[in-house]
């Protein structure tokens, strides 16, 4: 067998070496994206302004929660000078009426405010939640990821002697495990933090 002449095989080697390059250029490798994801409960603790709507709103409950307590002792105190009126008395009947009117008025504005706090807190979960959803999409473009999902938290570990509760917390779980290397959630926190 003959050996090619080196120049033919330089030349062969140059062709192949610039059809490489031309050809990189035209398609190059697919970039693999990837799948990141953010920690839902670190971003809805480490989101600053829902923080501080959490902790006004918390306030807001003590406050109230105090004059239900000094109503509750107001009543108790009644309730305890009511056992020292006769009972046929018009006074006696009189007083047990309004204690009993005061307990259904304390009861009332105790549930109203439970409502309203509970509406209040759906309604920041909800708006953070979006925010979030906003961030992670902006996080996700600027870094060119394929993907950004929540990861869910762990399982209670309670739940595991209540197997319908436990399948029902698991029903819709379609991750599994996630390597704690893709969490992005401080990317996403910068995100909701910054103005």
């Amino acid at each position: 067998m003959k050996a090619l002449p080196t120049p033919l095989l330089v030349a062969a080697a140059l062709l192949l070496a610039a059809a490489g390059l031309v050809a990189g250029r035209l398609a190059p490798p697919p970039a693999d994206p990837g799948i990141r994801y953010v920690d839902l409960q670190r971003c809805l603790d480490g989101h600053q302004a829902a923080q501080a709507e959490l902790r006004a709103m918390s306030e807001f409950a003590d406050q109230r929660k105090a004059e239900f307590e000094a109503r509750q002792k107001e009543l108790e105190a009644a309730r305890d000078e009511l056992r020292t009126m006769d009972p046929d008395s018009e006074a006696y009947v009189e007083e047990s009426y309004r204690i009993q009117s005061e307990e259904q008025r304390l009861k009332s504005d105790v549930d109203f405010l439970r409502q309203r706090l509970q509406l209040r807190e759906s309604d920041l979960l909800v708006r953070t939640w979006h925010a979030v959803q906003r961030a992670a999409a902006e996080v996700g473009a600027r870094e060119g990821f394929g993907a950004v999902m929540v990861v869910p938290k762990d399982l209670d570990p309670a739940l595991l002697d209540q197997p319908q509760a436990a399948l029902e917390a698991l029903q819709f779980r379609n991750l599994l495990w996630a390597n704690p290397s893709y969490d992005v959630t401080d990317l996403v926190l910068e995100v909701l933090n910054r103005g």
